[in-house]
């Protein structure tokens, strides 16, 4: 399985889910908000994140 191929399915499975639509990015950013209201550092974060400033990390 390619990353295009998970990308889809995730789409796609969101969109069923009538919720919100999305693919992996709106999963990546879920992850990184739960780990933040359970504790994990916002400096770690933002290098997993790639953000060059901390106040993209912190909104």
């Amino acid at each position: 399985m390619d990353t295009r191929n998970l990308g889809w399915m995730v789409s796609d499975y969101t969109k069923r889910s009538g919720d919100k639509s999305g693919s992996c990015h709106l999963f990546h950013h879920t992850m990184v908000t739960l780990m933040l209201e359970n504790g994990a550092d916002v400096r770690f974060m933002q290098v997993m994140l790639r953000h060059a400033q901390l106040t993209s990390t912190q909104m």
